[in-house]
């Protein structure tokens, strides 16, 4: 190999499995750890709106604590995900064996769609207070707001632990599926109701224009 690369080398000389090692150079190396550390230290003091939701009781209400969940959701990928996604990335090995490597990519499995369903659960709260204001105060309340984040976790638990396997990582229809579940129709549903919320103020500016 030349360039910013060298002699192929593997994971594990010994076995006919292993892969072989990314052989970057030391400053492409340095530049990616570089990269990767800032991510790790954006999304986990990016999310400090943990510390002034949590001490603030002002802040305490149905929207924030939605917000709040959200943020504890995005602090565990960056600290717990990232750094061995990171790591398997410069280097194109794992090195802390199958149990690990499966119950990590469950983890980011999980984490991600649970990111998914706190998302859609701010857009629903967002289309009441838009759409429903009237109503909004009645229909989300407290218990309402810390009962959707408890069926996210929950759901969002055993989808990833429950359904999610060796098996089915490398299973292509899985893939497909799981891009459909987690994917495609969370997102569908957000931009149904985002449009709607869309919709409403485009009304409401129209019939304050003519006021």
């Amino acid at each position: 190999m030349t360039g910013d690369f060298s002699q192929d080398l593997y994971c594990f000389p010994g076995s006919n499995a292993s892969c072989v090692i990314a052989q970057f150079g030391v400053g492409t190396k340095f530049a990616l750890y570089l990269l990767f550390a800032l991510g790790m230290l954006v999304t986990i003091l990016g999310n400090s709106v943990i510390v002034s939701i949590s001490h603030f009781k002002q802040l305490h209400n149905p929207t924030n604590m939605l917000i709040l969940s959200l943020a504890l959701v995005d602090l565990l990928v960056g600290v717990i995900v990232m750094p061995f996604s990171a790591f398997w990335t410069i280097h194109g090995c794992w090195f802390y064996g199958d149990a690990f490597c499966l119950l990590h990519s469950s983890f980011d499995v999980f984490l991600t769609t649970l990111s998914i369903f706190h998302l859609i659960c701010i857009a629903v709260d967002r289309q009441q207070a838009i759409c429903n204001p009237l109503h909004y105060s009645r229909k989300i309340t407290m218990p309402v707001a810390w009962f959707m984040i408890c069926v996210s976790w929950t759901l969002a638990a055993v989808y990833s632990y429950g359904l999610f396997s060796k098996a089915n990582i490398f299973n292509p229809l899985w893939g497909v599926l799981d891009s459909v579940i987690c994917f495609f129709f969370p997102c569908t549903v957000m931009v149904c109701l985002y449009t709607k919320i869309f919709i409403v103020v485009k009304e409401v500016k129209e019939l304050k224009r003519h006021l």
